[in-house]
């Protein structure tokens, strides 16, 4: 989720050295040491480029681990009157280049909004685009799309249309989401929580 935003911010790749100078600049001296167990320079296999790293913190700091927080606290907050919540990940990388030149570094990476060309069916706009999605990503789109309207229409994902896997009811205590690819879409449970569990103790702005 965080590649858009980190590669829009710093352009170029950074260096092991940019990279600490940046943990240490946001977050401090104090949380320094934290955060860079967490996320040290090479968090990402075989990586050089500080970016890469900055993408696996800002992916949990900006998105997952709010989300994580925020639904855990209305849970508790309203008990059994808070209303059914459904978390998925989407995990696919696309197999065509639907980002143009202005987002060629999401090209080969799951980016923000990656999911949303197979939510919506939508591989051209009838006019200049065209893409041509494999076998497998026509499938994506179905039970995407299927997963989408049995919720709007039914308030659960898994009533109605056909779908590949159970979307699990979201719980605190289990913290079970569904990842989605094609093929291979499945349930995991308690995905980042060492990661979200510093990040709500420390707190999300800075």
């Amino acid at each position: 989720e965080g590649q858009l935003f980190v590669y829009e911010l710093f352009t170029k790749p950074l260096s092991e050295k940019a990279y600490k100078a940046i943990i240490a600049g946001v977050f401090g001296v104090d949380s320094y040491p934290e955060i860079m167990r967490k996320y040290p320079f090479d968090v990402v296999e075989n990586s050089t480029d500080g970016r890469q790293a900055l993408n696996v913190l800002a992916t949990d700091l900006l998105f997952y681990c709010p989300l994580r927080n925020v639904t855990v606290s209305y849970q508790k907050a309203l008990g059994v009157a808070a209303l059914p919540t459904y978390i998925y990940r989407f995990t696919h990388v696309i197999s065509f280049d639907c980002w143009g030149p202005d987002y060629e570094f999401c090209v080969g990476w799951v980016c923000h909004g990656s999911e949303l060309p197979f939510v919506f069916h939508v591989f051209d706009d009838g006019v200049s685009l065209y893409y041509e999605p494999t076998a497998d990503e026509l499938q994506l789109s179905e039970d995407l799309a299927n997963y989408w309207t049995n919720f709007v229409t039914n308030g659960d994902p898994n009533k109605g249309l056909v779908t590949p896997a159970k979307f699990p009811l979201y719980l605190g205590a289990e913290d079970t989401i569904l990842e989605m690819n094609e093929p291979g879409t499945f349930t995991e449970s308690h995905y980042r929580d060492s990661y979200c569990d510093m990040w709500d103790r420390m707190g999300y702005f800075y």
